[in-house]
């Protein structure tokens, strides 16, 4: 198959899960024969032309911005139309069989190419992350999610939490979706040596969204009951608002000794804190799915994971990890402490997590997964 994917955050550049998601899935690809472009608007505001590259055997096209002098207000159909544009270029030179778009910014409000099938990855919208988490947003942004998700022949939903809250959203919960979590490469995210009975690990981005505020306060509950206790948290501070400091302030000046923020590091770097963690905690108030935690579990540690959204889609509360209430900083504390608590029993559940990653969440399936149903898309049109 030649199938293109529409992408703005493509590593290297500056991105989230979307971007990770669409590199694992080009380059799994890629590698077993399929051709591949990966086509966006870039994020990086100084790029004043489009560059091509080839990225382990994944063609990228990046194209520029809007420019300054753009009215704001129309920036964003202008780089659409560009976008659409450059992908019917690229399908006239070398036909697709297949064009995918995540959902989120709605990056093709008038679709794509006719007679090639769309499909959008339901990853969680701007629509989806404002309604669940109270906040405004933007009608524009809305309306042009609204809008790419409604020209899709296929979807896609990285959770079953996703894609149903989506489509209500959208007023068409009736509308039928395929669900494909989201998966890890288990050959790389594997167990190690002997972990550390008093580290506290915590890998993401920081955010409110991620819990942070919660975690902060659940601290000092963990931190008087096992003194030796210990928290490294990895990850740039994406809040713009110096989060790092402002969480530490609410502590005491003794239990801010027991706080480290490692910020951004390589995935080996990640990989070795995970090893060692005696647990791995992750309070997110609103995800769509969760790969951290998921990488935390494929690495056979125990994992406190939220309850909310699609937490008991990836754990099994008690058997293969630990749900918690996000919300509520005791029991978030009460989750981590029962981890501490019982070195064997927690061992047992990070058996039972990477056992569990093995079956559900393997990117080697997943890849298989996408291509069958990638098939089916093609046969359909």
């Amino acid at each position: 198959m030649h199938i293109a994917y529409i992408c703005d955050e493509y590593p290297p550049s500056p991105h989230g899960g979307i971007g990770s998601v669409t590199r694992e899935l080009a380059e799994g690809l890629a590698a077993v024969g399929h051709q591949i472009l990966v086509i966006g608007v870039s994020v990086k505001e100084h790029v004043a032309a489009k560059v091509e590259e080839n990225l382990r055997g994944v063609r990228v096209v990046r194209l520029p911005r809007a420019t300054n002098w753009f009215p704001w207000r129309f920036r964003p159909w202008w780089e659409r139309i560009r976008l659409r544009s450059s992908l019917r270029k690229a399908h006239r030179e070398s036909p697709f069989d297949l064009v995918e778009c995540p959902d989120y910014d709605g990056w093709l409000p008038w679709g794509s190419l006719r007679g090639i099938p769309l499909v959008v990855r339901i990853h969680g919208t701007n629509l989806l992350y404002d309604t669940e988490l109270c906040r405004p947003g933007q009608f524009a942004e809305h309306a042009r999610e609204r809008a790419t998700l409604k020209r899709a022949k296929h979807l896609i939903a990285v959770s079953n939490y996703a894609g149903q809250r989506t489509l209500e959203l959208l007023g068409t919960p009736e509308r039928q979706f395929v669900v494909l979590h989201n998966a890890v490469d288990t050959t790389f995210f594997k167990p190690g040596a002997a972990s550390d009975p008093s580290l506290i690990i915590f890998v993401n981005s920081l955010t409110k969204r991620k819990g942070l505020v919660e975690l902060f306060a659940a601290l000092p509950f963990v931190f008087s009951k096992y003194t030796d206790s210990h928290i490294i948290l990895i990850g740039a501070d994406a809040s713009g608002e110096n989060l790092a400091q402002n969480l530490c302030e609410q502590l005491s000046t003794e239990h801010r000794k027991r706080v480290t923020f490692a910020g951004h590091l390589s995935q080996e770097a990640v990989l070795i804190h995970l090893q060692r963690a005696a647990v791995a905690v992750y309070p997110s108030l609103m995800e769509t799915f969760g790969v951290a935690p998921v990488e935390a579990m494929s690495c056979a540690r125990p994992v406190v994971f939220s309850k909310l959204g699609p937490g008991r889609e990836v754990i099994e509360d008690g058997v293969n990890g630990i749900l918690c209430d996000p919300r509520d900083p005791k029991n978030i504390a009460d989750c981590i402490i029962r981890a501490l608590a019982n070195p064997a029993a927690a061992e047992e559940l990070g058996k039972a997590a990477r056992e569990h990653v093995l079956k559900q969440f393997d990117k080697r399936d997943w890849i298989q997964r996408n291509i069958d149903f990638y098939n089916r898309c093609c046969a359909s049109n």
